[in-house]
């Protein structure tokens, strides 16, 4: 009889820790649901920031620069297709004197406006690019990447004017600029790594050509996922506590 008690303890450890341990288990993918849920969530905010901080630069945009815009289509050695694009930019002198009607400058307005972009024309010079554009997903994507080139020379993308617009959401992120290795056409998101400290990165192209991006890095908030777990946690802590009570009450 004695022995079979001792098995049956045994056996209500077991279980009870195997419990516990299935328990611990789940509130693991609990937490880690909520932080992608988190992630996912405040990736599509910072879209929607950067798609009206986009269209801000836009209305900020003086006009003074004109861009011209191409692309080609080919076919390379191997039968792929290929696709070229070609973007320049070059000063609206009208623009830039004031002037509406279609004339001749004259010397003296020609003295002035050479003054006005005199600190620019370098600027100007090196925003003239003709690169393979076959790597796009789609003729769209490529035009569009011209068109953020030409924000770009108008209103340079600036880590102020964006993470103003992140405070607005409650957002708090490091920003940085970067130049990648190859040409991003879209957005990619590095989840989080660290299961005490957990953050994640958003890299997100502005001018795709010159391959520049800003790097978003966004601390998650683990009290406030916690506080969102609260009735859960309770409750399992509750029922372990239970559990652990009536195992020592069994002993006894």
């Amino acid at each position: 009889m004695e022995k079979r008690i001792k098995t049956l303890y045994i056996v209500t450890i077991a279980a009870i820790m195997a419990f516990l341990g299935m328990q611990m288990y789940w509130l693991y993918g609990r937490y880690e649901f909520s932080l992608r849920e988190y992630e996912h969530h405040t990736e599509a905010v910072i879209a929607d920031v950067i798609v009206e901080y986009n269209k801000e630069r836009d209305k900020k945009g003086t006009g003074d620069i004109n861009t011209s815009y191409s692309m080609s289509h080919g076919v390379d050695s191997a039968g792929n297709t290929s696709r070229k694009v070609t973007v320049s930019s070059s000063f609206n002198g009208r623009k830039l004197l004031g002037i509406d009607e279609e004339r001749n400058l004259t010397d003296e307005e020609k003295e002035r406006l050479a003054e006005i972009v005199s600190d620019s024309l370098q600027r100007i010079e090196e925003k003239k690019l003709s690169i393979d554009a076959s790597t796009a997903p789609s003729d769209g994507a490529a035009w569009a990447a011209m068109r953020n080139f030409e924000l770009e020379v108008q209103s340079p993308f600036t880590i102020q004017g964006l993470d103003s617009l992140l405070k607005k959401e409650n957002i708090n992120a490091v920003l940085s600029l970067t130049t990648t290795d190859s040409i991003m056409w879209k957005s990619a998101m590095y989840g989080h790594k660290s299961f005490v400290y957990p953050h994640f990165q958003i890299i997100s192209p502005y001018s795709e050509l010159e391959r520049k991006a800003v790097i978003i890095d966004c601390k998650i908030p683990t009290a406030d996922i916690v506080r969102e777990m609260g009735w859960t946690l309770v409750l399992a802590f509750v029922l372990s506590i239970l559990l652990i009570l009536c195992l020592i009450s069994m002993i006894r």
